[in-house]
């Protein structure tokens, strides 16, 4: 809907960066963190001062802007460039599921137990990292599984499969999150190297309308995910010492 009424995609990227991501910074910055040309970012910067959906003060003598939550709008802006369409759930997600659970995840699926594939583990796993950036429930099983299958996985032909489906920095995260949940530092350095420091305040559910809170490791990657880290750990704590 978003792409409908705001038809230039700079436009919406620097929107969402300001009032999604609460980015504030200098029109050089906003332009690298909505990954468009400072010429672009200027001139949509001064029309956006017009209508006083920012506002710009002055921090060492270089003009700084961010959101206006002052505008009358404000609330309703947010609620607008926020919103995403929920996805229905799909029999290709339940059979992601089933598969998923067939290697050790904690997760509920309704389709027939997974049979063997033509797929590598660390596909399957790739593509539940793109289920988990859509369920909270599948994102919360996921450092379980990655912790069963340490010393399984090859993890260069994993962050190779996650970088090619554009899902390498969610990777990271979760590795770095499985390493710190489980006090092993397996995956510590596959999660460093999967990193993505242009990644800045953006939502983990990318279909969330979750609030834009996190939890310190979060945040260090840059994500947001209206989960707390004691959900992760639960689920943890529940699973992850349990045989598979």
């Amino acid at each position: 809907m978003l792409n409908y009424l705001v038809t230039s995609p700079a436009r919406r990227r620097l929107l969402t960066v300001l009032w999604v991501e609460h980015a504030r910074g200098s029109a050089a910055e906003l332009a690298r963190l909505a990954h468009a040309s400072f010429a672009t970012v200027f001139r949509e910067l001064r029309k956006l001062l017009t209508e006083a959906m920012v506002v710009v003060s002055f921090e060492d003598g270089v003009a700084t802007y961010r959101r206006n939550d002052d505008h009358p709008l404000a609330a309703d802006l947010r609620r607008l460039l926020s919103w995403r369409a929920k996805p229905q759930p799909t029999e290709a997600d339940d059979r992601l599921r089933a598969e998923l659970a067939a290697l050790g995840a904690p997760v509920q699926s309704e389709a027939a137990a997974a049979g063997t594939r033509d797929e590598s583990v660390e596909a399957v796993v790739v593509r539940g990292v793109e289920l988990a950036r859509r369920e909270p429930a599948t994102a919360r099983a996921l450092p379980v599984l990655l912790h069963r299958l340490r010393g399984r996985l090859d993890l260069e032909a994993l962050q190779a499969a996650a970088r090619q489906a554009g899902v390498g920095h969610a990777l990271g995260f979760l590795l770095a999150l499985t390493a710190r949940l489980g006090h092993d530092d397996t995956y510590a350095r596959a999660a460093r190297a999967l990193r993505d420091k242009r990644v800045h305040a953006q939502p983990f559910f990318v279909t969330s309308k979750h609030p834009p809170v996190s939890f310190p490791l979060a945040r260090r990657w840059g994500f947001h995910l209206g989960t707390r880290e004691a959900d992760f750990a639960s689920t943890f704590e529940r699973f992850a010492t349990q045989p598979a």
